[in-house]
């Protein structure tokens, strides 16, 4: 069974041992909407909001992603990926890791148009 954002972060609110009320003060929203979130009765918040769970859980890299994965999937119609698309990326995990490395090396749009032709090539080269 697949984990929803809601849930992770109570779980790992739980095992940070820190109290619902005390979690909504330190983020700056109140507990009933901690609590709406954590019962999956609301999305995942706004990316503010996010990093400031970020910051309280004090998250690993692999958990925050794992935290950005899970929001994403709560709040799918209101930042939707296009069908065609989230199917692969669901799949294709790997993808999500590249596009992660990507952002964080801040690639240019001539070293993806790069990218992209070496792809092309290669398959080309690949099929003769």
């Amino acid at each position: 069974m697949r984990m929803i954002f809601g849930e992770y972060i109570h779980q790992k609110r739980i095992n940070k041992e820190i109290p619902l009320r005390e979690f909504a003060r330190r983020i700056g929203v109140s507990a009933e909407y901690i609590c709406n979130i954590e019962k999956g009765r609301k999305a995942a918040p706004s990316s503010d909001v996010l990093e400031k769970i970020i910051v309280v859980l004090s998250l690993t890299n692999q958990e925050i992603e794992q935290v950005y994965d899970l929001a994403a999937s709560s709040k799918a119609a209101e930042n939707a990926v296009p069908e065609d698309l989230a199917y692969f990326l669901n799949e294709n995990k790997y993808v999500i890791k590249i596009l992660r490395i990507v952002r964080d090396l801040n690639v240019s749009q001539e070293e993806w148009d790069s990218f992209l032709q070496l792809l092309k090539l290669n398959r080309k080269n690949t099929e003769v």
